[in-house]
């Protein structure tokens, strides 16, 4: 993954969660749907590693959603907002 699109990168990861969370479904129902590892699901989300571009439509197919969507920018605020739920 190249330094100069992480953030686009961590977008990315950020729309894959929301979907699946919105499809009411786990990283492992979402890796098998894609036809990979939960693992590297949880990589993509947490912007650790990078889907191919086969994998990122197997994703996106999986959630009902076109390619594109995955690829649309997430407000810095949603960001801030995931921080502050995980404090106790």
């Amino acid at each position: 993954m190249k330094e100069r699109y992480y953030d686009r990168y961590r977008q990315m990861g950020a729309r894959i969660a929301m979907y699946r969370k919105l499809n009411e479904i786990t990283q492992e129902q979402l890796a098998d749907l894609a036809d990979c590892a939960p693992s590297f699901i949880a990589q993509i989300e947490v912007c650790r590693n990078a889907p191919s571009l086969d994998m990122l439509f197997a994703i996106a197919d999986a959630l009902g959603v076109s390619a594109d969507k995955l690829l649309e920018p997430v407000p810095e605020t949603f960001f801030l907002r995931s921080r502050a739920k995980k404090k106790p």
